[in-house]
C-alpha cells in the first residue's frame, strides 16, 4: 500500500519512498515526551500507522501546560501524531496546516515557514489552545467551506489533553464542531467551546460569556430537528424524534406536519407498533402536548431540504453539516504521516 504526500511523492506505509531510500526521522517525539503516557501514546500510534497504513484520530496527554504558549514545536509535533491518517484514495478531511500565515515568512513549520498563530481561549471550565479563530475562518473560506480538522489542546476537569476537532462552517455565523476521541462529556464540552469561539464577535472573551457548555450544546442539538422514519399507516407518512428537545415529529399523508413534546418511549411505541395510526391516537394525539403544527399554526413545522430534517420553527434550525472532502486534500495529514514514519521529501 502506498501513500501520496503533498508534493506528489509516493511512499510505502513503512516510511520509505517508492523511488527513494527512507532517511532518519526528522522528529523524535518520544524523546521530547514529558510523561510515560505520552511516550506510550506515540509508540502505539506509530505501530498502528506502520501496520495498517491508517489510524483514526486519537487523544493523548498534552506535552506541556495549555496556558504556556511554549514549546511551540512540541505542540505541533504531538498534534501531528494524534491526527487521522488515511491511505491515498480514501475519503479524508483537510487538516489545518501548521504554517497557515498570510506572509509565509521563514520559520520552523514542516515546510520551513512560520508556524500558524495559536491562541489561548479560556472560560466555562475549559482552557483551550488552538489556531486562532481568524486563521480558522480564513482557512475555511479558502478551503471552499469544506469540513477540516484542527489540532487543539485543552485543560478540562484538571486534565491536560491534546487531540483534534472536526470543523464545518454551516452558515454566516454558524459552525458545527465534533471533537474526535475525547472521552465522555469532554467531547461535548470541547466541541461547544470551539464553536462558541468561532461564532463570537469577540473570540478572546467568548468562553467567559458561556455559563454551561453542556447546556449550550444540548440546546443547539435540540435545534437540529429530526429525520422521519416511514411507517405503515393509512394516514401517517412517518415519525421522527429529537431526544435533545424531547420533540416527536409526525408527517401525515395529506402533507401536514406536527411536533409534540413527548418522551422517547412514546416515539418507540408508535414507530414499532403494528398499528402506528392507533398508537399515535392513543399515545400522542390524546396525551402529548402539541408544540407546532395543526390548524392554528400550520407553518410552524419547517423542513430543511439539504439535510432532509423536520424542525420546530419556534426553536429555529441549526444542523451540523459535515461533508467529506476531496480525497486529494491531505496536505497536512500526509506530511505528518511522513514525519512519523521516518522519511522526508528530497
Amino acid at each position: 500500500m502506498t501513500i501520496q504526500d503533498s508534493r506528489g511523492n509516493l511512499h510505502a506505509v513503512d516510511g520509505t519512498f517508492t523511488d527513494k531510500v527512507g532517511l532518519a526521522p526528522e522528529v523524535n517525539l518520544a524523546a521530547n515526551a514529558r510523561s510515560s503516557q505520552a511516550v506510550a501514546d506515540f509508540q502505539e500510534r506509530r505501530a498502528l500507522l506502520v501496520k495498517q497504513g491508517y489510524a483514526a484520530a486519537s487523544t493523548g496527554v498534552a506535552l506541556g501546560d495549555v496556558r504556556d504558549r511554549k514549546p511551540i514545536d512540541a505542540w505541533w509535533e504531538q498534534n501531528a501524531v494524534l491526527g487521522e491518517f488515511a491511505p491515498a484514495g480514501a475519503n479524508t478531511f483537510a487538516l489545518m496546516p501548521d504554517d497557515y500565515t498570510p506572509a509565509m515568512t521563514g520559520g520552523k513549520s514542516t515546510e520551513g515557514n512560520r508556524r500558524t498563530h495559536r491562541v489561548l481561549y479560556e472560560g466555562a471550565g475549559v482552557a483551550m489552545r488552538m489556531p486562532s479563530a481568524t486563521a480558522m475562518k480564513r482557512f475555511s473560506q479558502e478551503n471552499g467551506g469544506r469540513t477540516f480538522d484542527v489540532p487543539v489542546s485543552v485543560e478540562i476537569d484538571g486534565q491536560q489533553v491534546a487531540g483534534h476537532v472536526r470543523v464545518t462552517r454551516n452558515g454566516a455565523n454558524e459552525w458545527g464542531v465534533s471533537a474526535a476521541a475525547f472521552p465522555g462529556d469532554k467531547a461535548e464540552r470541547v466541541s461547544e467551546a470551539v464553536s462558541a469561539v468561532l461564532e463570537s464577535r469577540r473570540p478572546s472573551v467568548a468562553l467567559s460569556q458561556v455559563d454551561d457548555l453542556i447546556e449550550r450544546r444540548r440546546s443547539r442539538l435540540a435545534q437540529a430537528g429530526a429525520k422521519i422514519v416511514p411507517v405503515r399507516s393509512s394516514f401517517i407518512e412517518g415519525i421522527g424524534y429529537n431526544e435533545h428537545g424531547n420533540e416527536l415529529f409526525v408527517t401525515m399523508s395529506n402533507g401536514s406536519s406536527y411536533a409534540y413534546h413527548a418522551p422517547k418511549d412514546v416515539y418507540h411505541a408508535v414507530v414499532n407498533s403494528e398499528s402506528p395510526g392507533k398508537a399515535y391516537n392513543d399515545y400522542v394525539k390524546r396525551s402529548a402536548d402539541l408544540v407546532a403544527g395543526g390548524k392554528n399554526n400550520p407553518n410552524q413545522v419547517g423542513y430543511d431540504e439539504r439535510s432532509g430534517r423536520y424542525f420546530n420553527k419556534a426553536r429555529g434550525f441549526r444542523f451540523n453539516r459535515q461533508t467529506e472532502a476531496d480525497a486529494s486534500e491531505k496536505r497536512g495529514r500526509t506530511i505528518a504521516l511522513k514525519r512519523v514514519l521516518g522519511s522526508r521529501a528530497a
